[in-house]
Parts: structure tokens; sequence; C-alpha cells
């Protein structure tokens, strides 16, 4: 990925805002994840990526887990509420701090390993989205 200067504008700045904001307390907000007649609860720091089954959802955690839940993609985007985590795919929310790669070309993103789609639909936002990053992470 090239690299590109960013220009907070109005429009960007509560989200620059956010972000900041969300590095700083290091996302130490927890979340309960109802998965199969228990509630297990991980910090959002340790959630690395979010995949949509239908009407469940598999969160994907940072030692190698994963939990299965009967809750909405939409529903976990909703509670989480943060921009460090990013809708790639109708079908996926990353984690923005466990990104490795992101290729452009092949619309695809790197977390460890683990290749990802981004969708056509929202590939300018991720673009966009990791400038932000790519931005901050200067700054800091």
């Amino acid at each position: 990925m090239t690299a590109r200067s960013y220009h907070r504008t109005d429009t960007n700045t509560s989200l620059y805002n956010q972000v900041r904001a969300d590095r700083g307390r290091g996302l130490s907000r927890r979340v309960s994840i109802p998965s199969r007649g228990t509630y297990r609860y991980a910090e959002l720091s340790n959630i690395v990526y979010l995949e949509a089954d239908s009407n469940y959802t598999r969160l994907h955690l940072a030692d190698g887990r994963s939990l299965y839940t009967s809750k909405t993609l939409k529903y976990w985007q909703e509670l989480i509420n943060s921009p460090s985590f990013l809708r790639i795919h109708s079908k996926y929310v990353v984690n923005t701090q466990y990104i490795t790669e992101v290729d452009t070309k092949t619309s695809r993103l790197l977390i460890g390993s683990t290749s990802l789609i981004i969708s056509r639909s929202r590939k300018a936002s991720v673009i966009k989205q990791m400038d932000l990053l790519t931005s901050l992470s200067r700054n800091y």
C-alpha cells in the first residue's frame, strides 16, 4: 500500500478522536459472550476479528480460541461501537490492532497468517481508516 498524506477534516475529526481515545485506554472494556449456554468474558483488545455465519457469529480471540454465539455480526458491531473495529465485508469485522497487511490490489487483509477479503463496497472506507491509523501511529 502506498503512503498517503492524511489531512484531518471536520468530518474525520470525530473518528480521529475516537481512535485516539480507544488507543489511550487500550480497549480495556470487557464484553460478555453468550456461547452454548455459558457466558464468557473477554477484553475487546483480545478479540482479533468477528466472522458472520448467517444469524450466528464466531469471535476469534488472540489466544487462538474461537467462540460461536447466536448473536448477529450487526449486534456485535453495535455493542463494540469502536472505530478500532472495522467492518471490511458483510462477513467480517476486524480489530485494527491485529492487521499485519492490507493489499489494495487483491482486496485482501492479513491478520497474522489469516487472509480476509475486503468487499468492493467497503474498500474505500477501509483504505481511509488505514490511512488514519497510519497517521496516528506517526504521532505516537
